[in-house]
């Protein structure tokens, strides 16, 4: 916090008992903060968890759900328009479930909550797209249920992060954390619009339903490398914190048989 008044030009302490004035500077390097961070097997599972939640649902409501609810599912704009309010509403009924199931369960988040809701989705979208025509309107409200569950599930990143990380570092922490899913969900996006573009269909005139499939094919990399970066920060994190025990090294070597 600085105390910086309006008639000083640098930051200042002042000693209450003499009224003394004595001008600081702040020692905080922010390299070494991340660094710090970062360290942590807890803070990467916490980035990896934001990076792998989310993305599919911002990618589908900030920019490529309208459009390929309309253009290439055949959607009216108001059936469209359903879909994504189903989404949101959605996403505000799993939350407080998702926040109670996390409590009850604060060492098997990342089994019991996050892994299961980013397989959720992944099926979802699979089911959709492999649908041999448009998908029926019910299916598409499914997949709005199942992506509003990444919100949620991304905020358990953040307990990670809290979880894991002392007082005075808890900052960066969620920086790094939060920095997760807004990197995936830029990703997503671009993937999905070089993906529609390589196919010819990169304007609204060009788009199909069968090129809007495959570009969003483009999501199950960033599942699975998403998934299994968990998977093994959660490991190390609980190795870490003294839940699991580290696995026994390998023995170099055969062992000598008797009478050898």
């Amino acid at each position: 916090i600085r105390n910086h008044p309006p008639d000083r030009d640098r930051d200042v302490t002042v000693d209450t008992d003499t009224g003394a004035i004595r001008v600081v500077t702040s020692a905080v390097d922010n390299r070494v903060g991340i660094r710090a961070a970062w360290s942590h097997p807890g803070t990467r599972l916490a980035f990896w968890s934001h990076f792998t939640t989310p993305f599919a649902g911002s990618a589908f409501v900030m920019l490529w759900g309208f459009p390929f609810l309309t253009a290439g599912e055949g959607l009216s704009q108001g059936q469209a328009a359903l879909v994504t309010t189903v989404y949101v509403l959605a996403g505000i009924l799993i939350g407080p479930v998702m926040g109670s199931l996390s409590s009850r369960v604060p060492t098997l988040r990342s089994r019991a909550l996050v892994l299961p809701s980013i397989a959720v989705q992944a099926v979802a979208w699979l089911i959709v797209i492999a649908q041999p025509g448009p998908a029926p309107l019910w299916m598409l409200l499914g997949l709005a249920v199942a992506l509003a569950m990444g919100g949620p599930a991304s905020m358990v990143a953040f307990d990670h992060a809290r979880t894991h990380n002392p007082s005075h570092r808890l900052s960066t922490a969620t920086g790094i954390t939060n920095s997760g899913g807004f990197l995936a969900g830029l990703i997503a996006v671009f993937l999905i619009g070089v993906a529609l573009d390589l196919q010819g269909a990169g304007t609204p005139e060009t788009y199909t339903l069968d090129a809007f499939r495959l570009a969003f094919l483009t999501q199950v990399p960033l599942w699975v490398v998403g998934s299994i970066f968990i998977a093994v920060e959660r490991k190390r994190t609980r190795i870490h914190i003294g839940l699991d025990s580290p696995r026994a090294p390998r023995r170099r070597g055969r062992q000598a048989t008797r009478g050898a």
